[in-house]
């Protein structure tokens, strides 16, 4: 009876979908003059989890902080990555291929040492589907 609906894609499992939406004037005529329409989509993807984050190490290294991380996604692209030391600001994280295109990808960064005996670096990682991850451990020189 409506001429739209809202649909809650989480409670689905990840994967993809093809929506089948199927119209009728049968509950306001007889049977036999009832008109019915039915329109598929294209195939679409439902992901609703998080990319992971692999193999994150820091170290220091001529004076900078190198930081290295993998990240994959199951489904979806990777959108961005970034990264954080001791809870500054995040700041973008660029993949070593040198372009965000693809469903896992290499990350190196090398940011200026920081002062102090130890520092917590965190990275976060978002699909292009805004599902984020956050990862972090605590570097001692």
């Amino acid at each position: 009876k409506e001429n739209r609906i809202s649909w809650d894609a989480t409670s689905f499992a990840d994967g993809r979908y093809l929506l089948r939406v199927t119209a009728t004037d049968l509950p306001d005529n007889y049977p036999e003059v009832a008109l019915s329409a039915s329109l598929e989509s294209e195939r679409f993807i439902i992901d609703n989890t998080p990319p992971r984050i692999e193999a994150l190490s820091a170290k220091s290294e001529g004076g900078k902080l190198v930081i290295r991380f993998h990240a994959v996604d199951a489904l979806s692209d990777l959108d961005s990555a970034e990264y954080s030391i001791n809870g500054a600001d995040w700041k973008p994280a660029r993949p070593v291929n040198g372009m965000t295109d693809a469903a896992a990808l290499d990350y190196l960064v090398e940011a200026p040492l920081p002062a102090g005996s130890e520092w917590t670096v965190a990275v976060r990682v978002t699909d292009e589907n805004d599902n984020v991850e956050v990862s972090k451990i605590v570097v001692r020189p």
